[in-house]
């Protein structure tokens, strides 16, 4: 062989390497009667170059092997006694058989000079003289192409040379007779059979996701072994390129093949050996066909990482694990393959979606707010309305709609940002805006927010609103009113203007109403106190140290000062006094109307008290006398009025006698003033009420002093109770003399509903203060101070959401120094003293409160098993959306299920769950006005707990 060659030879792999003396190795050696590869039948036999007993034959495939007459052998190798007569060299001359076959095989390749090589490729050339010389190219494993001489059994690296009687095909290129394409297929069929247990199973591999690798990886492994299995056998090869397009094939039919790190290295091979047009059709198909499990991968990890993030940032909150919350997702994508309906997954596979909707959500949202452009948004406004039509699914979804409003909070400039604020105001969603952004940066959203649910409320107070308005949707929609009116002075006076005007043609109605009984008049009667007392909200949140910063940043002086300043200013307090008659006639002058001069100074007391309350500043002396000063004349109870219509004054004089701390007036004689001022507060409502009714009013103004004293007593009870270790609470309004401390303070809380109220704030501060929860006195005064709130929560029902703060306020206490059964004994009875509350009329509050509480497990079975004995049909709507919320949380599912919580009790929870199926179901020809959402949320409870 040439130099070149044998370069090619160091270059084709380990070592020094030869080309292979045939496409494959030999197969079993036919016999003569036409077995095998049908010897004399449908092989064709060249002339015979290797003697009279054996000759050269082509096999169905176009191979050559060899076959001796006399003997029946077939052998792909040139026999030696061949080999010999071809090289002109026999065993006589001294060399053996196999070197003669050797030389042969190799066309002198094996040589190492050259003289060797030359003599049988010579001694070939001449035996194979006047035939047509037959070039096939092969590859190697190694992706090297050689070219063998199916008439000599050369092989060589170089492409040889065509010309007449020289033909050089590749074996790819050679087409199967048709004869030969019957025989291929039948061959093929056996080796399928042949090969069957050894298969890798398609609909086995769809069935595991993550074992997808480990399954190709061994299904390449196996591929070899039964390669090198078929060569030890004799068994032809299969051609590595069939052998990687078929992993090929396998791998992108895999289920989320997509998600597999070689899927790129597949869907190259496919292409470079089918072409991009065939090929890259196929695996896009494939792929797009084997995308079944991403969602449930995609469930997986959501749920993972919400485990994971949970366990790292709150080792007490008893979330799930990893582990538990994989194998949840688990199981609901299992659920899910069956067939098996949402409703019947569980609590933790139900809420999957939730989460991974939450997580990417929130992927997502900042993804969008780091990357948006206000010019490249902007951008959107350009284009036609089919090309943004995707702006119009965006407005329509709730979730991005949120992604929406938040950008527009934080890129107030934008002009595409803020035409989707106006369009989802225009289509209603204002609760939505409201609970995200503050919209006094876009004055056409906020008047059209505030007018949406100044309406609202005003219908709730005709009656006019559906049935599924609870008190929570009523207390979000006040409380975001609050918020956004308040947010900055403009909106809080043009919020005020509003009501004013609202209020006035109400009462202009309510005045031209004749039956002041009727319906009508009624429902006009309770709308214009829902505005009026929506107006003295805003004032308050104004006024009040608290809530001075309704967007929640810190509260300095300054900006508590402007703000009570633009309140004050606007209050009625300030305005009175400036008003002005407006003219009749354009030459007239606006005339100031005659003045009240006690009026003036009583307003001007007012507002120093409130001013003095606001800045944290304790009441003196002078102001104290300058509200009282009107009440030694003949009108006593014009304070009262006054006091009255703002109510954050009256809030200033209970914290100034009963609420602890540096506020609290130390002096007898400034408490008794406040006392006196409450009074004539208090008188001066019932003396409304008395003429409202016709009844006589005269006696009342001769009540100020006693009425005085009993208010004054009750502060001076709370602040000594401060100081006692426990006391006794009882439900009795007939006090004797020498009784206890707490016999007396109930006393007078159950006949006098202002020292009530100020027990409320006293009890609310105590328990408030970690001062009091690490005390020594904690467990002793705790219980009367439940008890007490009780005893005020019967008598007078208007406290009862300042007494349900006040029992959460216990559920969240867990002393130190008291030990386990204490503290769970304490917060029974704060649990009693809710469930008391769900008795009268406060359950859907309550429950929803208890939803958002987090309670331990223990506590939350000892409450919903009272619960479940108290509660009886009929139910309303508000009251099942409430409790299906608390049934459908995690621990309530978690506790309700465990097997601590008794059998009967589950046995009530079950027969509740039918009266709610019930309750939701049209019967007796009865349309039932429950939503769809109302009915799913029944029937995953019924699954939940079934």
């Amino acid at each position: 062989m040439d130099d070149d060659t044998k370069n090619n030879d160091d270059d084709g792999g380990d070592g020094a390497q030869t080309p292979p003396s045939a496409a494959t190795p030999p197969p079993q050696s036919p016999n003569a009667d036409g077995d095998g590869y049908g010897h004399g039948q449908q092989q064709e036999a060249t002339s015979d170059p290797t003697g009279p007993e054996w000759e050269a034959v082509k096999d169905k495939e176009g191979r050559t092997y060899y076959y001796n007459r006399a003997t029946g052998e077939s052998s792909w190798e040139v026999p030696p006694a061949a080999a010999a007569a071809a090289s002109g060299v026999g065993d006589a001359e001294g060399r053996d058989h196999e070197a003669a076959a050797a030389a042969v095989e190799d066309g002198g390749g094996g040589a190492e000079d050259g003289e060797g090589a030359a003599a049988p490729a010579s001694a070939s050339a001449a035996a194979a003289e006047g035939q047509e010389q037959k070039w096939t190219g092969y590859m190697t494993d190694q992706g090297t192409r050689y070219y063998f001489n199916e008439i000599t059994g050369e092989t060589q690296w170089e492409r040889p040379e065509e010309r007449p009687g020289v033909v050089v095909v590749n074996e790819e290129d050679i087409k199967p007779e048709a004869g030969e394409e019957g025989g291929a297929a039948e061959e093929g069929e056996e080796r399928e059979e042949g090969e069957e247990e050894d298969d890798i199973d398609a609909a086995a591999m769809s069935g595991a996701v993550s074992a997808d690798a480990e399954t190709m990886e061994m299904d390449r492994e196996r591929v070899e072994e039964r390669e090198e299995e078929g060569k030890e056998a004799g068994v032809p090869q299969r051609d590595p390129k069939e052998v990687a397009l078929e992993v090929a094939e396998k791998g992108v039919a895999r289920t989320d093949a997509v998600l597999e790190q070689d899927c790129l290295d597949h869907v190259a091979e496919i292409v470079d050996q089918l072409g991009s047009n065939v090929g890259g059709r196929k695996a896009m198909k494939e792929i797009i066909a084997s995308n079944h499990g991403l969602t449930a991968i995609c469930g997986v990890l959501g749920l993972w990482i919400t485990g994971l993030r949970t366990t790292l940032g709150s080792a007490n909150t008893g979330s799930e694990s990893p582990a538990k919350v994989n194998a949840a997702a688990a199981a609901a994508v299992t659920s899910k393959s069956n067939g098996v309906s949402v409703a019947s997954a569980s609590s933790s596979a139900s809420s999957a979606p939730d989460q991974v909707r939450s997580i990417v959500e929130g992927i997502v949202s900042r993804f969008a707010t780091e990357q948006f452009s206000v010019e490249k948004g902007d951008s959107i406004l350009d284009l036609s309305k089919a090309e943004a039509a995707f702006l119009e699914n965006m407005i329509e979804n709730k979730r991005w709609r949120r992604l929406l409003i938040d950008l527009s909070a934080t890129y107030k400039d934008s002009a595409l940002l803020t035409y989707c604020l106006k369009e989802i105001s225009k289509r209603g969603h204002h609760r939505e805006i409201a609970k995200r952004i503050n919209q006094s940066d876009y004055f056409g959203v906020f008047n059209a927010m505030l007018t949406s649910e100044l309406e609202f409320l005003g219908k709730v107070g005709l009656g006019e609103t559906g049935a599924d308005e609870s008190p929570d949707t009523l207390d979000s929609v006040i409380s975001n009113v609050i918020r956004t009116c308040t947010s900055t002075s403009y909106t809080y006076v043009y919020s005020r203007e509003l009501l004013h005007g609202l209020t006035a043609g109400a009462s202009q109605k309510w005045a031209e109403v004749e039956e002041k009984d009727s319906a009508e008049a009624l429902a006009l009667a309770r709308a214009i106190r829902r505005w009026t007392r929506l107006n003295e909200e805003l004032e308050a949140a104004m006024v009040l140290p608290e809530s001075s910063i309704a967007s929640g940043s810190s509260a300095s002086a300054i900006v508590r000062k402007r703000r009570l300043d633009v309140a004050m200013m606007t209050s009625d307090l300030h305005q009175r006094q400036r008003q002005r008659i407006a003219p009749a006639s354009k030459d007239e002058m606006p005339t100031v109307p005659e003045r009240n001069t006690v009026r003036d100074n009583l307003d001007t007391a007012v507002e120093k008290l409130i001013r003095k309350y606001a800045m944290g500043l304790v009441l003196d002396n002078e102001t104290a006398e300058a509200l009282l000063r009107a009440s030694y004349g003949n009108d006593k109870l014009l304070i009262g009025d006054i006091l009255n219509a703002h109510p954050v004054a009256l809030t200033a004089l209970m914290d100034y006698l009963f609420r602890p701390g540096r506020l609290r007036v130390r002096s007898l004689e400034l408490r008794h003033r406040c006392a006196k001022l409450m009074a004539l507060a208090s008188l001066a409502v019932r003396k409304a009420l008395a003429k409202s009714y016709g009844e006589d009013d005269a006696a009342i103004e001769d009540n100020v002093d006693e009425f005085t004293k009993v208010v004054l007593r009750g502060s001076q009870l709370c602040e000594q109770i401060e100081t006692m270790v426990s006391f006794t609470v009882v439900d009795d309004a007939n006090f004797k003399e020498g009784g206890s401390v707490g016999r007396e303070l109930s006393s007078l809380c159950i006949k006098n509903p202002v020292v009530a109220q100020g027990a409320l704030i006293w009890s609310t501060e105590r328990a408030s203060g970690v001062e009091f929860v690490d005390s020594a006195a904690y467990p002793t005064l705790a219980p009367g101070i439940l008890g007490l709130a009780r005893i005020i929560s019967i008598h007078h029902p208007l406290s009862r959401p300042s007494v349900q703060k006040i029992a959460f306020q216990f559920l969240k206490h867990s002393p130190p120094e008291l030990s386990f059964k204490k503290v769970e004994a304490l917060k029974e009875q704060a649990l009693r003293l809710l469930l008391w509350l769900c008795t009268e009329g406060d359950a859907v509050r309550v429950f929803s409160a208890i939803t958002s509480a987090g309670l331990d497990s223990a506590l939350l079975r000892y409450f919903m098993s009272v619960v479940l004995q108290a509660m009886q049909p009929a139910y309303s709507f508000p009251l099942i959306r409430s409790m299906g919320a608390l049934l459908s949380s995690k621990r309530c599912v978690d506790a309700l299920r465990s097997p601590h919580f008794d059998a009967s009790s589950k046995g009530l929870l079950a027969k509740l769950l039918v009266d709610f199926r019930e309750t939701c179901s049209a019967k007796g020809g009865l349309t039932s006005s429950a939503t769809a959402n109302d009915k799913l949320l029944v029937a995953n409870l019924t699954s939940l707990y079934s």
